[in-house]
């Protein structure tokens, strides 16, 4: 996926494919295993882990606002 336009990069591209990135990331994750619901301590647990990707800290994460 990429927009398409004329002339250069867009200071926001960096942004865009970043975001891309992580709905591709937890789109395809959603069959594999359900969020932990709120108020588990694994949810918070997954969100400070230094071995969870970024995408699966921003689903924690997201998880946590709802």
């Amino acid at each position: 996926m990429w927009p398409a336009r004329a002339g250069d990069a867009s200071p926001l591209d960096e942004m865009v494919l970043e975001r891309l990135s992580i709905t591709l990331a937890l789109s395809l994750r959603l069959d594999q295993a359900p969020l932990p619901a709120l108020g588990d301590p694994a949810l918070v647990e997954l969100v400070l882990s230094d071995s969870a990707g970024e995408a699966e800290r921003s689903a924690r994460c997201t998880r946590c606002r709802t």
